[in-house]
């Protein structure tokens, strides 16, 4: 069966990308043929159309913000270009796209799986997009099933929700990454909660996509979105304690300017998981940054910013919690000496059993829902 991912497959984020190849990679698997929508023909906000305009500015402001942007742009030059060439180097090794028209989709597909990570945020999609991913205007044609789709971590609002319940009657079957997900689609609405699809595959795996780097010396591994004080500082601290080399890895951040010192620019997929993959120790502050620390077993710790108590609702909470390791997340009201003490600390529970059967019961069901779109165009 010929199928499409609508997911996130072309952002600029390691996770984005990764959850993307797997949940291809096991589609595959399974026998099928797998591409993926180009939904965003443009998915970089050059240097060039972010610099200011004249329009509504007096010339003092418009010259200081012309010189803010040749400081911005003259400090990302070289690490911003590879960065960009990294990230498409993986995207166009890995993950097969085709320029998309909604219109085509009954004739080109025999199914569409709306994939992972936080395709139903209305903060994260953009606006025009918002009706592809819920599957309007086309999903009464080809069957559409959801992947363990995500909302992030805040409620909708009433308009939205109202939107969301009512697109969801058309998917043949949905399945969620978190319960808050079950909770806006309401009772009358069938789904199950499912793992994230990097979770699908095994340390083993990844062995195919690793970047062939190694490190001379024991290091801590440090993945984040965007380096903030607290993680860099706990990092810092951390890695000292430890008598280890220090690597920090943001996904966004991609210059030097107004960065900390020592940060490691440049990071793609394939070089994320080998980093994590031979790391001694990990600290992380995404949820995808959770899962490869649960996925590859290495010490670690999962970075709040909020309250411990506000902490306990998010993505990388609830990860934590299906798998027994709530232990290993922290937020600024822990302690360095209890942070330190968890990280070399031997995981409290044998997750690894936990984890295996969760992989199977949400291959199963993945399984399950294609097999029966299959009958449905075969019929």
């Amino acid at each position: 069966m010929k199928l499409a991912i609508l997911t996130f497959h072309c952002a600029v984020n390691c996770g984005a990308m990764l959850q993307a190849w797997a949940l291809k990679t096991v589609l595959e698997r399974m026998g099928h043929s797998v591409e993926f929508p180009d939904w965003e023909r443009d998915c970089r906000t050059t240097r060039w159309n972010s610099r200011p305009h004249i329009s509504l500015l007096r010339f003092k402001q418009f010259l200081l913000q012309w010189a803010k942007w040749i400081i911005k742009t003259l400090s990302s030059l070289g690490i911003d270009d590879r960065l960009w060439a990294r990230y498409k180097s993986f995207r166009h090794r890995f993950l097969p796209e085709r320029f998309y028209d909604v219109k085509t989709f009954p004739e080109r597909y025999d199914g569409v799986v709306v994939g992972s990570d936080q395709v139903w945020c209305p903060a994260v999609i953009p606006e025009s997009k918002v009706g592809l991913f819920l599957g309007e205007g086309f999903a009464d044609q080809v069957p559409m099933i959801a992947y363990a789709a995500s909302l992030g971590d805040k409620p909708l609002d009433e308009a939205d929700r109202t939107r969301l319940r009512k697109a969801a009657k058309n998917l043949k079957a949905i399945s969620v990454r978190e319960e808050l997900v079950q909770q806006e689609l309401g009772s009358d609405i069938s789904s199950k909660v499912v793992l994230d699809p990097t979770l699908l595959l095994t340390a083993e795996d990844y062995q195919a996509i690793r970047y062939p780097w190694r490190p001379k010396r024991p290091y801590l591994f440090v993945y984040t979105l965007r380096v903030t004080p607290f993680v860099y500082k706990t990092a810092k601290r951390l890695s000292k304690r430890l008598g280890i080399d220090l690597i920090i890895a943001p996904c966004y951040q991609g210059r030097w300017w107004q960065n900390p010192r020592g940060l490691t620019y440049g990071l793609s997929p394939d070089r994320l998981v080998n980093y994590m993959a031979q790391a001694d120790y990990l600290l992380v502050y995404s949820f995808h940054g959770t899962a490869f620390s649960v996925i590859f077993g290495k010490p670690f710790l999962s970075l709040r910013m909020d309250t411990l108590a506000e902490a306990q609702h998010s993505r990388p909470a609830n990860l934590l919690r299906q798998v027994g390791l709530l232990d290993r997340l922290v937020t600024s009201e822990i302690s360095e000496d209890e942070m330190l003490a968890r990280l070399q600390a031997p995981f409290s529970v044998d997750y690894h059993e936990k984890l295996a059967a969760l992989r199977e019961d949400s291959l199963t069901w993945l399984k399950q829902v294609v097999e029966k779109m299959e009958a449905v165009n075969q019929a």
